[in-house]
């Protein structure tokens, strides 16, 4: 029983490193629903929400090199 409990305890140990980091997209998508619903465009604002977010993925993708 002990040794399952500490598989488990590791197991969420490196789920925890995996996303630790910040997703750009789930937060361009976020601001493009909110800026979509402002200007009642809902899906250009989902549009420029996930260009945004795979821009900023980009570039912080590049700067962890």
């Amino acid at each position: 029983m002990g040794d399952e409990n500490n598989n488990h305890k590791d197991d969420l140990k490196d789920n925890e490193k995996k996303t630790k980091g910040t997703s750009y997209i789930a937060v361009g998508i976020a601001l493009g629903v909110a800026f979509g619903a402002a200007f009642k465009n809902i899906g250009l604002g989902i549009a420029l929400g996930v260009a945004f977010g795979v821009a900023m993925e980009a570039i912080k993708s590049k700067k962890l090199k």
